[in-house]
């Protein structure tokens, strides 16, 4: 094992080619940016092009007994004026649309070159198998024990890496519906002040549908929060409870048709819980804050242990 072998030989030669297009396509990324960029400044080109010559087709239509009252100067003063901004303009506008036609010569190029990347990825994926094959079957104990671990360490980052995107996913549906919900409480914050006001019944069947639509919302919410206290469990945190019962409402509804409370009492009620809810809210910011860091580091370590991976494999 000591010896290149010939399977060696071939990735190591497939290999410097895939880096080659790798940086092929990366050139391509940056041209397109630029083409993108100048197009932009063309159609603004193209815009004050119009404009200067309407001026010029303008001024060249004012007499010059009426331009003298306008303007001071001479009409062909102003004239000329005009015609250099136009001229400027023109001159930025070409070159412009002249390297914006290199780039796309350039780009035609590179992507003839970069065509055939995927296959010669898969050519190096199929290669470096074949010799992944080969060290595991070797009676080198030292080699084959060290990819053996860096494989697993490899599965096991990609298994993190798909639990903590199920609790992100889980955990901003959550966010969704308690942001809905707190909006209709929102509107049903004032609801006592409306009482003395005209209009009140109207206004009052208003927030008693605010009500409802947040306590539907809550509901929903709880499911997802449910759902995404699983997805942290999974990923070997303690099991983060969100309660957010229904109860939490209080029965609103009687409170406003039967008046059995003061009003006071109910914005109160109101008040509490929208502040359990953004509470719940901040809480899952900062989790999901904490699973987006961890998700980040959790990649690095997939691409350093990649990176050992193949020193092994092209070794």
């Amino acid at each position: 094992m000591e010896n290149i072998t010939h399977l060696q030989e071939q990735i190591q030669e497939k290999l410097n080619e895939f880096t080659k297009l790798e940086k092929v396509n990366a050139h391509l990324v940056d041209i397109e940016d630029k083409i993108s960029e100048m197009n932009s400044k063309i159609r603004v080109y193209e815009k004050n092009l119009e404009k200067e010559l309407k001026d010029i087709e303008k001024l060249e239509g004012t007499s010059v007994k009426s331009l003298f009252h306008k303007v001071l100067g001479s009409k062909y003063e102003q004239l000329e004026k005009e015609r250099q901004e136009y001229l400027e303009v023109s001159l930025k506008y070409k070159e412009y649309c002249k390297r914006v036609e290199l780039l796309e010569f350039e780009i035609d190029l590179l992507s003839k070159k970069a065509k055939n990347i995927d296959e010669v990825k898969t050519e190096l994926k199929q290669l470096m198998d074949m010799r992944k094959s080969e060290i595991l079957r070797s009676d080198n104990i030292a080699v084959k024990a060290n990819l053996e671990n860096i494989l697993n360490q490899i599965q096991r980052s990609y298994t993190i890496r798909k639990e903590i995107s199920e609790a992100v996913i889980e955990g901003e549906n959550s966010l969704k519906l308690l942001n809905v919900v707190i909006s209709y409480l929102r509107k049903a914050r004032d609801w006592g002040k409306w009482q003395n006001t005209n209009h009140s019944r109207r206004r009052g069947y208003v927030k008693n549908n605010a009500i409802d639509y947040a306590i539907k919302n809550l509901t929903a919410a709880q499911v997802r929060l449910d759902m995404f206290s699983k997805e942290l469990a999974d990923l070997g945190d303690n099991y983060i409870k969100f309660d957010l019962s229904r109860a939490q409402f209080g029965q609103f509804t009687d409170f406003f048709f039967d008046n059995l409370i003061s009003d006071w009492i109910i914005q109160q009620k109101i008040k509490s819980t929208m502040a359990n809810v953004e509470s719940v809210v901040d809480k899952i910011q900062r989790i999901l804050l904490g699973l987006k860091g961890e998700d980040e580091k959790n990649t690095n370590n997939i691409e350093q242990l990649i990176k050992q991976k193949n020193k092994i494999l092209t070794d």
